[in-house]
């Protein structure tokens, strides 16, 4: 942590990896050891209206352990660094129209306690943080999704320069029974290597 805040004093970026992360689904594998994320929507919507009845989506949560910046500092870039699994099952145009979402996540998470029964009363927001798609798509190689995390309506400002826990849902209106199970399928912090894991990256000044 206190090299964390020596960059932080120094304007540098810093780069964060997730302290816990989830698949959110019924039948969702171990979260402490699943190395895949997943995310979809259905019938045109990211998100359940009623969280009690959200079995039919699969959103992803990371959870982030962030120092409190330095008296003064004022975020100035915030994007979260995702990848997308080899041989994605949608197009870039499908992907164009249903890009990959981050939101503030109502309630605490721990993927070591997690149960799915949790999601009831652990769920995303209304607003986003941002959202991103892959620039291109190659079949046969993982591809980097980055999300913007100032670009949407939520304001993720005073979260950063708060400090603390910070919790992020990934969601999306991509439809897994629109065909060809269109997914969003995403490396975890649990995968072997380490360049595919997300990655939280902030600068201030």
């Amino acid at each position: 942590m206190l090299a964390a805040m020596l960059l932080l004093a120094q304007g540098s970026a810093l780069v964060f990896s997730p302290v816990s992360d989830v698949w959110v689904y019924p039948h969702a594998s171990d979260p402490s050891k699943d190395a895949y994320l997943r995310i979809w929507g259905t019938t045109g919507e990211a998100v359940a209206a009623d969280p009690s009845s959200a079995s039919d989506f699969s959103y992803s949560y990371l959870r982030f352990d962030l120092p409190a910046p330095v008296e003064g500092r004022k975020l100035a870039e915030a994007r979260l660094e995702l990848t997308q699994v080899e041989k994605p099952s949608y197009t870039l145009d499908l992907a164009k129209a249903n890009p990959l979402q981050a939101r503030p996540l109502i309630g605490d998470f721990d993927e070591k306690t997690w149960t799915y029964g949790d999601s009831i009363k652990i769920f995303p927001g209304k607003e986003t943080f941002g959202e991103g798609v892959p620039q291109s798509i190659e079949a046969d190689k993982a591809v980097p999704i980055v999300i913007d995390l100032l670009k949407g309506k939520a304001d993720f400002r005073v979260a950063a320069e708060t400090g603390g826990m910070v919790n992020i849902a990934l969601t999306s209106t991509l439809d897994v029974t629109s065909g060809d199970r269109t997914v969003y399928r995403l490396y975890s912090k649990d995968t072997e290597k380490e360049a595919w894991r997300p990655r939280l990256i902030l600068r201030f000044e």
